[in-house]
């Protein structure tokens, strides 16, 4: 309510979390349901690693997953095209 143009929530989890074992995944796909959002669950405890670009990585893989469509799609390329 607070924030009404928001598209999407991402649920990150700290030390304690991994500690405990809490199931950020289902709370995330019960929310997302309930709130008709996008909630995307980040394990990143302690942010992990000495330069934290491993928690930066599953943060990136964690969008991958719960974001973007699985389907396959016919695409045909262009002289102008890149690929990200």
């Amino acid at each position: 309510e607070l924030f009404p143009l928001n598209n999407g929530i991402s649920v990150q989890s700290e030390c304690p979390i991994g500690l405990i074992g809490d199931d950020i995944e289902a709370v995330s796909r019960k929310k997302a349901k309930e709130h008709e959002k996008t909630i995307v669950p980040v394990r990143c405890e302690g942010f992990r690693g000495v330069s934290q670009s491993l928690g930066h990585h599953i943060a990136n893989d964690a969008i991958r997953d719960w974001v973007f469509d699985k389907n396959e799609v016919e695409f045909e390329t262009g002289p102008y095209d890149v690929n990200v």
